[in-house]
């Protein structure tokens, strides 16, 4: 470092350039700290809004879930009445024949797409059926 000399010294300390740029600086810093500030502030009251929106959104969601499940349980006990009145309505004999006629449509699905596997499954499960049937019958 060089050193001045005192008039030098005396003569940048008293430059009017020198203070306008000082204080411009020291304006624009205290600029930057105010606007910090005020970005903290808005940062917090964001961070307190978002918090809040998404309490309110997870109690909507947990409000919406709970109607969800109870329209499900309106919807399955409608359900169960009907299939108890179906079934009360219809005979033994016409539920039997029903679940034999829907297998058999599903062996023929099962064909068609060359699944012997299921095709296999299907006509051991009707066989069954209809074994157990004729030995109840007798």
């Amino acid at each position: 470092m060089t050193k001045w000399s005192k008039e030098d010294r005396n003569h940048y300390n008293n430059s009017e350039v020198i203070r306008e740029y000082e204080k411009m600086i020291l304006e624009k810093y205290n600029a930057l700290v105010k606007m910090q500030q005020n970005m903290n502030l808005n940062k917090e009251a964001q961070d307190s809004k978002l918090n809040q929106v998404t309490t309110d959104a997870a109690n909507a969601t947990k409000a919406i879930e709970g109607l969800g499940q109870a329209v499900n349980k309106l919807n399955l006990a409608d359900d169960m009445e009907e299939a108890a009145e179906e079934v009360e309505s219809k005979s033994e004999e016409d539920i039997f024949n029903e679940t034999i006629e829907h297998l058999n449509d599903l062996a023929e699905i099962a064909e068609a797409e060359d699944d012997t596997v299921s095709l296999y499954e299907i006509e051991r499960t009707i066989q069954e059926l209809k074994d157990s049937r004729n030995e109840q019958e007798e």
